[in-house]
């Protein structure tokens, strides 16, 4: 009779049994179920385990076992969780310090920053698994070293057939490559020929293999013309993410030449939806590579990849419960996204690095020592906050850093430095030496050897504790000093420099005050803390861990008023900044950016700025500035009654939509303040979202949308959050524009793998309408009627009366037309006023009817100021005149406005399209000067047509006597607005103005 595997008085415990591996990670599913049935007294759980597959691996990641948390009752759940944990101290507790210090975390699903390195020969601390709770992914390790020869190949089918699992699982997963299995997760490296190749191999494998067996990737079947088939392939490159190559390091820190090989997959359920994917000619002996055509389904089972074919019974379960599967996979994104830690670690290194004062420029730590490890070149681009720091001391455990590291970075822009070996150091008591010292502290020069972890501490260690001595007492009150640890790689190990180091500092400093831990991931916070946890009994009290170092540096750039005026920041995540270089926001060259410090890099004239926009010029930033320093009398910028509605109620509101793009308008009569209102909203939320206005310059809304995604991304690709971005429209005409760059800022955010559970961009249109009634506000329109509320009324009262103590003449000034709520006898009086020496005959009455007629007809055609100034020959004279001097009195009613264009420049045009309307009758009437004289004068001027701008201009041109309009007013729908208005003003005048049209025109669709 065989010997039971246990006693009955110990059924129902925990316990190891002889015939199982020691390692949980090697059982199999039928060791699982055994152990199962000790433990639980109900065979169906275990029954349950055995049919899904799960192994021994699987066991010790059940926590996060997505399935079967559905499938098994919660009692039953926490019971088999107790066990394994008290299994996993039964088969770990004597190797726990071993394996503590040779594990690693995996590089960061779905991430880039190329700032992550792995150490040869140590563990990852994940295991090859099945689905877990899909957003997890599941892992699985080749060690890849057998494969010269067939690299390739090797790479593809392994590749291809992972892939297809997880797509078909809905499972994230990576699978690495470098990576060996026995020992489990041992990382050994490739050496790569060449990184491209593997990018180009994929993409032709994904090629290959994805296509539909026979046809064309798009195919319309038979009674289905108008429905598209998935692109498979499509779908498959935007699942299956490009390879990454991540450095292996020796023990002593130093690179070996090797990578691992790591390709992430993520099926998200807005791009696969509910489809099920085949692979083709996927086959792995020499016999099956003869058959051509051969079709594969793949799915994850326990830790490996499986087919079912095309006929079994297993294939048709899978399909049956596809649905359900998408479901769950939607049901995950949504829980995964909702718990999302967002802390503010930019506003606490604010707090953190200048000890409560927010200000670099007066901080209460006088002295900085910074302690790093090794680096990484991307992470290089990241530290200039570091020069500007006042360093007593760098302690460095690169060995590598003179050559590619950190002390050649700041050799290279900094000179101040006395470069020692610790064992060499002596505290010559020269405070006052403004050199500040460079220890190495694992070899790197004079031919010192560096050490690896386990004989640091015996061959370096003492060396070190005496310099860490001597600068604690260097620096005097000792509470001034600050130590900044720089964790640039991720410490793992009981015996690391960086940990040992830390505690000499914890010795001499006794607070944990004084030391700032600063890393750019969880993973590496979360060893170092508990490696601190393990050793010293504490958590570290002080650590930023959640920006990147991007973030880092721009936030603690941010904090030196000098360095706020010559470098623009962008907002980013948790209250941090990022630097943005000129050479990228002029790559955004659709989009007019406002940055968290605009305007702070100098002084402008206030009241040239404040005039221009009080005599109807458009609000600019500067605007706002002022409005916001102290000691500068009444507001430059009147708050309208809607600016709190809009940001505390519609913009929160938006917020909690669930497109990636959503939209509200403010609808509003010409003149009536619309693009000031919005520009205040973006004003007042510059630092909760990256704002910008979208110049009117382009009808290329596929470009516009990729920069506006190219904005949001920015230094933030592959976070879990990201500021979201307040995109300003102000130039459409048709409504239905604003819809479609909605809908193509959507579809790059699809093709960018750009997913979050709230708007990614909301965007404020103005939409200018010919009158707005007082109207309730909607949840995505607000209302801008034709007047003053009596609170805004008052204020732009007081602010007219601010103006008449500067100014003679403010009549015409806009604050004043404003102030009368735009009273047509007040406007009739100012406009006659002006006019009443009008002479056609003049160069400049005539300039000045030529603009009038733009204004009412077309309030995108604008004259460059330039044009102006050559048609009334300002740049021919000696004597230095403006162009205003030049319209004498009739500049009082025009105002200089920026065009927006990827060549700024500055155009005329009248205060107010009322104005505008005025002028027109009072010209005819007082004057007699017709429209038609107005319009003949603009067809026939060549001037008009020179400026380099002449595409945009000549197309609003051609609007005005084209583009047909039917209104009430005009019921002729034959002719445009201005022939219309022509033709019943002076009949006949009507066919000389088109026959000009025609020849200045030219264009085959004349309405003649």
């Amino acid at each position: 009779m065989d010997t039971p595997r246990h006693s009955k008085k110990n059924k129902g415990k925990t316990a190891l049994s002889s015939e199982r591996p020691e390692d949980i990670s090697d059982w199999n599913r039928d060791d699982v179920k055994q152990w199962m049935l000790e433990i639980e007294k109900d065979e169906k759980y275990a029954d349950i385990l055995h049919t899904e597959g799960i192994n021994g691996a699987d066991l010790l990641h059940l926590k996060k076992a997505y399935f079967l948390m559905q499938k098994i009752p919660e009692n039953t759940i926490k019971l088999i969780i107790q066990k394994i944990d008290h299994l996993k101290e039964q088969t770990q507790q004597p190797n726990d310090m071993v394996a503590q210090s040779c594990s690693l975390k995996p590089y960061p699903f779905n991430r880039y920053d190329a700032t992550y390195r792995y150490t040869e020969n140590s563990i990852l601390d994940v295991t090859e698994t099945g689905p877990l709770d899909l957003i997890q992914p599941c892992h699985e390790f080749k060690a890849f070293t057998k494969s010269e020869g067939y690299m390739k190949e090797k790479y593809n089918y392994e590749v291809i057939r992972f892939a297809a699992a997880c797509m078909n699982s809905r499972t994230n997963g990576t699978i690495h490559f470098g990576v060996e299995d026995k020992p489990h997760g041992q990382i050994l490296g490739v050496r790569v020929p060449k990184n491209d190749a593997f990018a180009d191999w994929q993409k032709d494998a994904i090629e290959k293999h994805f296509k539909l067996k026979g046809k064309k990737n798009v195919q319309i079947a038979e009674g289905e013309e108008n429905v598209q088939k998935p692109d498979h392939v499509k779908i498959a490159k935007m699942c299956i993410k490009p390879p990454r190559f991540v450095e292996v390091l020796k023990a002593d820190m130093t690179f070996s030449g090797k990578y691992v090989i790591e390709v992430d997959i993520e099926p998200s359920s807005i791009v696969c939806k509910d489809l099920h994917f085949t692979t083709i000619d996927v086959n792995k002996s020499e016999q099956d590579k003869k058959k051509k055509g051969d079709e594969s389904l793949f799915i994850r089972d326990g830790s490996g990849s499986k087919h079912i074919g095309p006929n079994s019974q297993e294939y048709n379960n899978y399909i049956d419960t596809m649905r359900e599967l998408c479901q769950q996979r939607e049901d995950a994104e949504e829980k995964h996204l909702s718990v999302v830690k967002i802390h503010a670690h930019g506003s606490a290194l604010c707090e953190m690095i200048t000890g409560g004062t927010d200000s670099m420029d007066m901080p209460n730590f006088t002295s900085y020592i910074v302690v790093a490890n090794k680096s990484h070149p991307d992470q290089l681009e990241n530290l200039d906050f570091l020069l500007g720091l006042n360093l007593v001391a760098v302690l460095d455990f690169d060995p590598q850093s003179a050559e590619n590291g950190l002390n050649n970075k700041l050799l290279k822009q900094n000179k101040m430095f006395n470069v020692h070996l610790p064992a060499q150091y002596e505290d010559t008591g020269a405070v006052e030496d403004n050199a500040s010292d460079w220890f190495f502290c694992n070899g790197d020069i004079e031919g010192e050897t560096p050490s690896d972890a386990d004989n640091w501490f015996t061959e370096k260690g003492s060396s070190v504790r005496h310099v860490v001595s001597l600068l604690c007492k260097k620096v005097w009150p000792q509470k001034k000093l600050l130590v900044i640890f720089l964790l640039l790689s991720q410490v793992s190990k009981a015996s690391d420099p960086l940990l040992q180091t830390f505690s000499m500092f914890l010795q001499e400093l006794r607070r944990q005050s004084q030391i700032l831990c600063i890393t750019d991931n969880e993973t590496s916070y979360n060893h170092w803390n508990d490696l601190i946890k393990k050793r010293h009994k504490t958590d570290m009290s002080k650590c930023i861990y959640e920006l990147s170092f991007a973030e880092i540096n721009g936030t603690i750039l941010s904090l030196w008023s000098e360095i706020r005026k010559s470098i623009r920041f962008l907002p980013s995540r948790g209250g941090s900044k990022v630097v943005l270089p000129k050479k990228t926001e002029k790559s955004l060259n659709m989009l007019s950016i406002l940055c968290v410090n605009q305007c702070e890099e100098g002084h402008q004239d206030i009241q040239l700025f404040e005039e221009n926009f009080y005599k109807g010029g458009k609000v600019c930033w500067w605007n706002f500035y002022y409005s916001e320093q102290p000691g500068s009398g009444l507001p430059s910028v009147i708050k309208r009654d809607k600016l709190d509605y809009i940001v505390n109620t519609i913009i929160p509101n938006m917020s909690n939509q669930k497109r990636a793009c959503v939209c509200f308008n403010i609808f509003h009569p010409p003149g009536w303040g619309g693009t000031t209102l919005a520009m205040h909203v973006l004003w007042t939320l510059k630092e909760e979202f990256r704002c910008a206005v979208l110049k009117d310059t382009t009808d290329d809304l596929t470009t516009a949308a990729k920069q506006v995604v190219q904005l949001l991304t920015y230094e933030a690709k592959g976070k879990p959050t990201r500021l979201p971005v307040l995109l300003m429209t102000d130039h459409f005409q048709d409504n239905r524009n604003v819809q479609t760059l909605q809908d193509k800022i959507e579809e790059e955010c699809l093709n960018q793998s750009v997913f979050s559970k709230s708007p990614q961009v909301i965007i404020v249109n103005c939409q200018r309408v010919e009158s707005c009634e007082p109207t309730e506000a909607t949840v995505d329109a607000v209302f801008i009627p034709s007047f003053l509320s009596e609170k805004e009324q008052k204020l732009f009262e007081e602010k007219l009366e601010e103006f008449k103590k500067n100014n003679k003449n403010t009549e015409t000034f806009y604050v004043s037309m404003v102030a009368k709520s735009f009273s047509l006898s007040y406007i009739q009086d100012v406009v006659k006023n002006t006019l009443k020496d009008f002479n056609f005959q003049h160069k400049h009455a005539q300039l000045f009817a030529v603009l009038v007629l733009l204004n009412v007809y077309s309030k995108n055609a604008l004259l460059s100021v330039s044009t102006c100034e050559k048609f009334l020959g300002v740049q021919t004279k000696a004597e230095s005149r403006n162009v205003e001097d030049a319209f004498e009195k009739f500049s009082s009613l025009l105002k200089r406005c920026t065009d927006s264009s990827s060549v700024t420049s500055e155009s005329m045009s009248v205060i107010h399209s009322t104005v505008a309307l005025q002028c027109l009758e009072e010209l005819f009437a007082s004057h007699e000067v017709t429209k038609a004289q107005i319009a003949n004068l603009l067809l026939t001027t060549d001037l008009f047509y020179e400026n380099p701008q002449q595409q945009k201009f000549m197309q609003n041109v051609q609007d005005m006597f084209w583009k047909r309009k039917n209104s009430a007013e005009h019921e002729d729908f034959s002719f445009s607005t201005l022939i219309q208005d022509i033709k019943k003003q002076t009949p006949g005048m009507e066919e000389t103005v088109r026959l000009n049209a025609e020849k200045r025109l030219r264009e085959k669709e004349a309405i003649f």
